[in-house]
């Protein structure tokens, strides 16, 4: 930068300062923006899944480990946790066991539907 001796050298100076900083913030709100969109967790799980080859395993195993936690915390939320009567926790534990059995019996209708998620979800539209 050249030595400045006016008062008109030091605006024009600061107003292209001023230009610079305001494009660079742009530029850096973008870059933000992208980061953000880059590091969201739904993209990191299919960029991950779409460069796995077991993918399908992944989405099954995620499917089913999802299901249970699920059936879990309804089944925990019926029964009232600690609290709840008596009643309620063995309605709660068979409610659990009832639904892991139907899981367990019906494995090959979960593992297609992980293969419709994978197919139609996690692959690159063309």
């Amino acid at each position: 930068m050249q030595n400045i001796n006016t008062s008109e050298q030091l605006k024009a100076a600061i107003q292209i300062l001023e230009a610079e900083q305001y494009e660079k913030g742009i530029l850096l709100k973008a870059e933000i923006a992208e980061s953000f969109e880059r590091f969201n967790p739904l993209n990191l799980l299919s960029i991950s899944l779409e460069d796995s080859k077991a993918a399908p395993i992944l989405i099954d195993k995620m499917l089913n480990s999802t299901i249970r936690i699920f059936t879990g915390y309804i089944a925990d939320k019926i029964s009232g946790g600690e609290n709840g009567s008596v009643f309620r926790k063995i309605s709660g534990s068979l409610l659990k066991s009832g639904l892991s059995s139907i899981l367990s019996n019906n494995s090959d209708t979960f593992k297609s539907i992980s293969q419709y998620i994978y197919s139609n979800v996690f692959k690159k539209r063309d």
